[in-house]
């Protein structure tokens, strides 16, 4: 979270702790629910972890009294467009048809950023090679997102 906010520029904060996201971020109307996973052999997206996704994106849609710990209100009031995001070292299985279960269940599309290309989106949105705003539209695909290293 550090990264996104110090480096490249964006709005947000680190939460992480029981019934939260890992972090999210903003910039203008669009924000991001981050989860980040470390799995040393890849990390599949289990259902249960999907489901968990699911349940962080219904309470920011929602924002009722779901969960006490009201985390979504990290988020600026004029954020509108939500997606959400899972970093991980790599990625296995079938993870894309979680990825899409998530979406189906929610109407909310995200991806997937492997640790290195977490870097690279950083680093193209502190260059100016990336909009802010246009590094959302990347999660729009419910798959793993590649970040040309131009």
């Amino acid at each position: 979270m550090a990264l996104l906010i110090n480096e490249a520029g964006f709005e947000g904060m680190h939460l992480g702790g029981v019934s939260k996201p890992d972090g999210i971020y903003y910039d203008g109307s669009c924000g991001m629910i981050v989860d980040t996973k470390a799995y040393a052999k890849g990390y599949a997206l289990p259902v249960g972890q999907a489901d968990e996704m699911i349940r962080y994106i219904e309470e920011n849609k929602t924002r009722g009294q779901i969960n006490a710990n009201h985390w979504w209100e990290a988020f600026d009031n004029n954020v509108t467009c939500f997606h959400y995001m899972f970093v991980s070292a790599e990625f296995t299985g079938g993870f894309e048809k979680r990825l899409d279960y998530i979406a189906k269940r929610t109407g909310i599309c995200g991806g997937a950023l492997t640790a290195k290309q977490l870097l690279l989106m950083a680093e193209a949105v502190k260059s100016g090679r990336l909009d802010r705003k246009e590094s959302f539209e990347l999660f729009e695909h419910n798959q793993q997102v590649i970040i040309p290293n131009n």
